[in-house]
């Protein structure tokens, strides 16, 4: 779709978003912090903030897809394992759009309860 601000999508799901948002006369939220990513990733997964060594790591990693990254290493994390506990179902939901299939959403069930991540994770079909 067509929208005014050219330079705020990432990649081709962003437009959707971004026209929706013009449509409904709203502007997008700055673009987090690297820090307050991973503050956010943490405490969603453990439920307690990073250390001072898993911040200190994330800043350093200047790498195409740190995030993703992270949340893996996050995720397979003894810590998480007490915070989520229990037997862990995965459910991704997938999208295919033109050329691009694109990771909409996991969805985490656990003996305590259900979490889910919303994704804009998109690959190109070949």
């Amino acid at each position: 779709p067509q929208v005014r601000r050219e330079d705020w999508s990432v990649n081709p799901i962003d437009r959707f978003v971004l026209a929706r948002l013009e449509t409904e006369g709203l502007e997008p939220a700055p673009e987090a912090e690297k820090v307050k990513l991973l503050r956010r990733l943490s405490l969603d997964l453990v439920g307690l903030p990073p250390t001072l060594p898993e911040v200190s790591a994330f800043l350093h990693d200047t790498g195409e897809g740190c995030l993703s990254h992270t949340y893996d290493s996050v995720y397979q994390d003894a810590k998480t394992g007490e915070s989520v506990g229990g037997k862990q179902e995965f459910t991704d939901t997938y999208e295919t759009v033109g050329n691009y299939q694109i990771l909409n959403r996991r969805e985490i069930k656990t003996e305590g309860g259900t979490m889910e991540f919303i994704f804009s994770n998109i690959a190109l079909l070949k």
